[in-house]
C-alpha cells in the first residue's frame, strides 16, 4: 500500500507541476513573447514605410508635366508608367496607414495582457508604459501622414527610441 500512496503523491505533485507550468507560461511568457513580437514587425514596418510621403508623388507628379517635350508614342508610354508608379504609391501608402494604425492597436493590446506590466518596464525589461503610449501615438500619427506634406523619417526615430528597437536605432544612427 505504501507504493500506491507513493505513487498517487508522484502523479498529484506532477499534475500541479505542469498546470503550475502552463499557467506560467501562458499568462507570463506568452504576452511576452507576442509583445516583443509585435514590437518587431513595427520595426519592420517603419523601415518598409519610411520612404513613403507625398514628395515621392509631388517627384512622379513633376516628371509627368515635364513629358510635353516627347514625341508622341514615347510621351504615352512613360505617361502611362509614371501613372502606374503614382498609383502604386498611393497604393503602398494606404496599406502604410492602415497597417501602422492596426499595430498600433496591438501594441497597446500586448502591453495590456502582460501583468504586472509596471514592475516589468520598472525593472527596464520592457518600454514603460508612457513610451508605449507615445509610440502608439506616433504610429497613429505616421499612419494619418502617409499622404502627408511631413516626412515620416522623425517619427520612425522616436519610434524606435521609445520602444527600444536597439537595432533600427543602430540603423539609423539614433542614440
Amino acid at each position: 500500500m505504501p507504493d500506491l500512496a507513493q505513487a498517487a503523491t508522484t502523479i498529484l505533485v506532477s499534475v500541479i507541476v505542469l498546470v503550475a507550468g502552463q499557467l506560467v507560461l501562458k499568462s507570463l511568457i506568452e504576452p511576452f513573447q507576442e509583445h516583443a513580437k509585435i514590437r518587431g514587425e513595427i520595426a519592420e514596418n517603419i523601415i518598409f514605410y519610411s520612404n513613403q510621403s507625398t514628395a515621392i508623388n509631388q517627384f512622379y507628379f513633376a516628371q509627368l508635366q515635364g513629358l510635353q517635350d516627347l514625341d508622341g508614342s514615347a510621351e504615352k508610354l512613360q505617361r502611362e508608367r509614371l501613372e502606374e508608379v503614382i498609383k502604386q504609391n498611393w497604393k503602398k501608402s494606404d496599406d502604410a496607414g492602415s497597417k501602422l494604425r492596426q499595430q498600433a492597436g496591438q501594441l497597446l493590446a500586448r502591453t495590456q495582457a502582460i501583468p504586472f506590466y509596471w514592475f516589468w518596464a520598472f525593472i527596464r525589461l520592457v518600454p514603460s508604459s508612457r513610451n508605449i503610449s507615445l509610440a502608439t501615438g506616433e504610429l497613429i500619427g505616421m499612419s494619418n501622414s502617409m499622404h502627408g506634406d511631413r516626412g515620416v523619417s522623425e517619427r520612425v526615430r522616436e519610434i524606435a527610441k521609445l520602444l527600444r528597437l536597439t537595432i533600427v536605432m543602430h540603423h539609423l544612427g539614433v542614440k
